[in-house]
């Protein structure tokens, strides 16, 4: 706003400082920093951390788990802290498994679980998984178990389920059909698979998230509707309800706003999803290209039914990536996303409403603390019962070194 105010007549100018002193004293609420943040990875040299995922046990210490891809050593690793971020561990811990430049390890996921943790790993080749494998960390963070893998191949995308159980899915082309799996924490299959979807999708992509009890989970996919007379294919954000691994009623529509024909804007990507365990509800956001290397993320809110609970919103009117929401337990949604058109890559989050109203100011997650890795690309959040916990990528420029971070957050009402 600075470089308008040259232009502006001397009264817009007192209005505009009266507005200032009226925003000092009664600040909008935004998650501040708890302290700054603290590095986790502990390799040094041209390393390479990809995106991290974190989860916070029931006494609020955390673990915050990453995979090297594009650089030595091609692994996973983990990291546990305490509630106040306290590293237990004097370096960071592999958890597996070891991959090589051809076939590198990526971490899907980690939850809490009884006595500790566990991991979702894999072994990758061109973005297509080999083989996944679970893992159980103690209450420390230190590996309990073997790899133990999980399915017999040809698995695209997996998520964490209750109890330690993992849903996997797969799309069957011919029949333009989405299918999970739910296995148990053994690796093995558990009941029949699940089909999602009850209109048949062209080219998806699947995001699923539990909701509750034990078969309880909400499923949201892009993908393409099939051409009919008249009504060509379209990009469409669809979701389903599933209670005890049944579903509840016909898949809906989660987007409003038309996608674009198979490769004309608007193009719909970056779907991200969560669950408010207090209601069982819903937010859904996804991005959207528009043409010109302009774009916005977009967002819907239902119910524990799949009912509409909010009209389809912005969140942010840039083009931006990699979006991460996360419920707190008043049912307001932390959004963070990463806008890498601007002179250097940065994460900017925001907090909102069920309904997607925002109630605060965006913010950025990282300080002066974060020292030469002043670049973030990628964030997770994770409410941890008091306070958020984000764990987040950065790079010192583009294609140098990486470091991953985490770092604690106020709940981000006034007088917090």
């Amino acid at each position: 706003m600075a470089r308008f105010r040259s232009a502006l007549p001397l009264l817009i100018l007192a209005l505009l400082a009266s507005a200032d002193l009226a925003a000092q004293s009664n600040p909008r609420p935004r998650p501040r920093g708890i302290g700054p943040e603290v590095r986790v990875d502990t390799l040094t040299g041209d390393s390479k951390p990809n995106c991290p995922v974190i989860a916070v046990a029931p006494d609020h210490s955390a673990e915050v788990a990453w995979s090297y891809t594009r650089s030595t050593p091609y692994d996973t690793y983990a990291r546990h802290f305490t509630p106040d971020l306290t590293p237990t561990d004097p370096g960071q811990v592999e958890i597996g498994p070891a991959g090589s430049p051809s076939n590198p390890s990526v971490v899907y996921s980690l939850s809490p679980v009884p006595g500790g943790f566990q991991a979702i790993t894999a072994l990758i080749e061109h973005f297509t998984v080999l083989r996944p494998y679970l893992r159980r960390l103690d209450a420390s963070g230190k590996p309990v178990s073997p790899l133990v893998p999980v399915g017999n191949g040809g698995l695209q995308w997996l998520w964490p389920g209750p109890g330690g159980t993992v849903y996997a899915g797969t799309y069957q082309a011919s029949q333009k059909r989405l299918v999970v799996q739910r296995y148990q924490p053994d690796g093995q299959p558990a009941g029949p698979a699940i089909t999602v979807n009850s209109r048949p999708v062209d080219v998806p992509s699947l995001e699923l998230a539990p909701a509750g009890g034990a078969g309880d989970f909400v499923a949201v996919w892009t993908g393409f509707s099939l051409a009919r007379r008249g009504a060509p294919a379209r990009q469409v954000v669809r979701g389903r309800v599933f209670r005890h691994n049944r579903p509840q009623g016909q898949d809906f529509d989660v987007n409003v706003n038309p996608g674009g024909t198979a490769g004309n804007f608007p193009i719909f990507g970056g779907l991200t999803l969560a669950v408010n365990p207090a209601t069982r509800g819903f937010t859904a956001a996804w991005t959207v290209e528009t043409g010109g290397n302009a774009g916005k993320i977009q967002g819907r809110t239902f119910d524990a039914q799949g009912r509409p609970a909010s009209p389809e919103r912005s969140i942010f009117g840039d083009l931006s990536f990699f979006v991460s929401l996360a419920y707190d337990d008043a049912g307001n949604v932390l959004a963070l996303w990463n806008t890498p058109l601007t002179p250097r890559s940065e994460i900017l989050g925001r907090l909102f409403r069920s309904d997607l109203t925002p109630i605060g100011v965006p913010f950025e997650p990282w300080s002066e603390a974060s020292g030469d890795f002043n670049g973030p690309i990628c964030a997770r959040a994770v409410w941890a019962g008091d306070s958020w916990r984000i764990a987040w990528t950065a790079e010192t420029s583009k294609g140098g070194p990486r470091a991953v971070f985490v770092r604690r957050f106020t709940r981000g009402t006034p007088g917090s």
